[in-house]
């Protein structure tokens, strides 16, 4: 500048940027000398503060990822989504990328299928936090696969400024839950030489109760018994111990289940 101008444009130097929209400024004079005009009249700080808002050019993130239900994932945003970048329209289950990680889980991928507020009503667009539901495909989790959501381009979610969301943006990985039943692995089960007990082994380890972890107990167990013309008439399971014989505490994944039975048959648990 030469000095008389009537328009000034000043360079802003912010620290950490870029603004998020709530920040303001105050330009006013360093001093009641430091401006005049031609003929030497002051500029006066009390008329002459400026007070600005600065812009929002702060891209969303997703900030929290959190399943509410079995098939139900809880997805927060810094700011609220939409699907334009006019700040208007509601985002879709398309505007989200999952990656998926097997883990050698049973599952092979999920599929989104649909997408509501909190309170499980249509969005209509600015939403902060979403609920998406999901699909296992390939088998339901076993519980060691993951998950982590982004957004499926940079032209797929706004904030209300307009500003998208990265598709570098990737959250945190979340977990499954292991909705695989278990299962007894056939070849391992043997019936000892004096037929006083089987032995067998599970896929992971089992508990009596869905709600309460207590140890499995006899009751638990059936034995479909075949007599084939044989000289024993049944069998039933009198006690379990785990596979150094202790008592069972729960979360075993070898069993002893001991049986009440006369002589030599063909049993299967």
């Amino acid at each position: 500048m030469s000095g008389g101008e009537s328009n000034i444009r000043a360079e802003i130097l912010l620290s950490n940027p870029p603004a998020s929209g709530v920040e303001e400024i105050v330009i006013s004079p360093y001093n009641a000398y430091s401006i005049c005009n031609s003929l030497g009249n002051r500029l006066s700080i009390p008329n002459c503060t400026v007070y600005l808002t600065l812009f929002d050019l702060l891209a969303p993130t997703i900030t929290a990822v959190s399943m509410t239900a079995d098939t139900v994932v809880s997805v927060t945003a810094s700011e609220g989504m939409f699907n334009n970048a006019f700040g208007a329209g509601a985002i879709h289950t398309e505007d989200f990328n999952v990656e998926f990680y097997s883990n050698n889980g049973n599952a092979a991928d999920v599929q989104f299928i649909n997408i509501t507020n909190i309170g499980q009503d249509p969005l209509t667009g600015g939403e902060t936090t979403v609920l998406i539901g999901y699909v296992t495909i390939g088998g339901s989790s076993s519980g060691t696969e993951e998950i982590a959501i982004s957004p499926a381009s940079s032209n797929s979610i706004f904030d209300p400024a307009g500003n998208p969301m990265a598709q570098t943006m990737l959250s945190e990985r979340l977990s499954l839950p292991d909705r695989l039943p278990p299962q007894i692995v056939e070849e391992s089960a043997e019936v000892s030489s004096d037929n006083s007990y089987v032995i067998f082994t599970l896929i992971e380890g089992v508990f009596g109760s869905s709600e309460i972890r207590t140890p499995v107990e006899p009751n638990d167990f059936t034995v479909e018994f075949f007599q084939n013309g044989g000289n024993a008439t049944d069998a039933v399971v009198d006690y379990i111990t785990n596979s150094r014989q202790f008592p069972v505490i729960g979360g075993e994944d070898t069993l002893r289940c001991y049986l009440e039975i006369q002589g030599l048959s063909l049993i299967h648990i």
